[in-house]
């Protein structure tokens, strides 16, 4: 995202164009560099925390206004949310609650992840959630990705496998206990019974075996 962002400062104001001829960055291209460089003296840079903060999302909002737009809108994947520290969660938070605050809009399309088993552990992570379940302008849409069924974990294995269901029911019984479905646990541990040779692929029977 920082290449994006010096990228998109760095252009010209004749290669904006494209942005009705408005660029919402140009009074504050110095700032948001300046909250970007990674060689920013700490001393000169020093600014009270509050206020940087409230600066840096004024900075991210005028961006994202500038680098989108209906024809062209952002996607961004927030993945492990529930090990977002409380700065990151109030810059996503005040991002998604200003996305229709004036006559310019972003067009951006936020997807975040986190593990509900964890997720209780960071509070402002479950105060971040709430304010946007309590919120009128935001479109908020949870979707609640459970562990699979047995069945479930047969049909997955039977798949990589190339085998019929019921040959790898065993199989698939033994992986679901360990793994409860997780469909990430159950490729990491067919990954390791490859690995340590406990399912092996068999050239005289042409099929996996275990």
């Amino acid at each position: 995202f920082q290449r994006v962002v010096v990228d998109e400062l760095s252009e010209s104001d004749c290669e904006h164009d494209d942005w009705d001829n408005v660029n919402p960055l140009d009074s504050s291209k110095s700032s948001s560099i300046d909250c970007i460089d990674d060689d920013c003296d700490d001393d000169d840079a020093f600014i009270d925390a509050n206020i940087f903060q409230n600066r840096l999302q004024y900075l991210f909002q005028k961006l994202l206004r500038a680098i989108s737009n209906p024809e062209s809108p952002l996607f961004f994947f927030l993945d492990d949310l529930q090990w977002a520290d409380c700065s990151s969660l109030r810059l996503l938070s005040s991002l998604v609650m200003g996305q229709d605050t004036d006559d310019n809009p972003m067009c951006v399309c936020f997807v975040g992840s986190y593990r509900s088993s964890e997720a209780n552990i960071n509070q402002s992570l479950v105060e971040c959630i709430q304010s946007f379940e309590d919120s009128n302008a935001v479109l908020l849409t949870s979707i609640s990705l459970d562990g699979l069924a047995k069945e479930g974990t047969c049909a997955m294995i039977s798949s990589a496998l190339k085998l019929p269901a019921r040959l790898v029911r065993n199989l698939a019984d033994v992986v679901h206990m360990k793994t409860l479905g997780n469909p990430l646990f159950v490729r990491t541990l067919l990954a390791s019974m490859v690995d340590d040779q406990s399912l092996s692929y068999s050239f005289l029977t042409r099929r996996w075996m275990w």
